[in-house]
């Protein structure tokens, strides 16, 4: 992509040509030999050059805007399946606490009824 960009800024030098036009000239130049290119008038030779590089510099970056697409879908796609790894995680910690939790109060209820029974943990009234 750099080294396209460094040809210069085609699209400047395009101008206001019709994009039809800009293909012709851009599928002629494509299909000529460099042999074939020096015979064409200079006028015209560099309009056609002009007008291909213009297409190739839309060419890269369309594909390199396609590339980046592809490559954050695939790093979405990883983060979204690492945090439904992480919320499971979460969801089973969370569980264990709660459990955890209620055996403590189921031990604490066990404890006072018994501190009742025996008349210690009683208030004394």
């Amino acid at each position: 992509m750099e080294r396209v960009d460094g040809l210069g800024d085609a699209v400047f030098w395009e101008g206001k040509t019709p994009p039809a036009k800009v293909a012709a000239l851009a599928e002629q130049a494509r299909v000529l030999s460099v042999g074939e290119m020096k015979d064409i008038a200079e006028p015209r030779r560099t309009a056609m050059t002009v007008c291909l590089l213009a297409q190739v510099q839309a060419a890269v970056w369309d594909e390199t805007v396609v590339m980046l697409s592809k490559r954050m879908s695939r790093h979405l796609k990883r983060a979204q399946e690492e945090l439904l790894e992480i919320e499971k995680r979460q969801k089973e910690t969370t569980e264990q606490l709660l459990a955890t939790f209620r055996d403590v109060l189921t031990a604490l209820r066990g404890s006072g009824e018994d501190a009742a029974d025996t008349g210690q943990g009683g208030v004394a009234g």
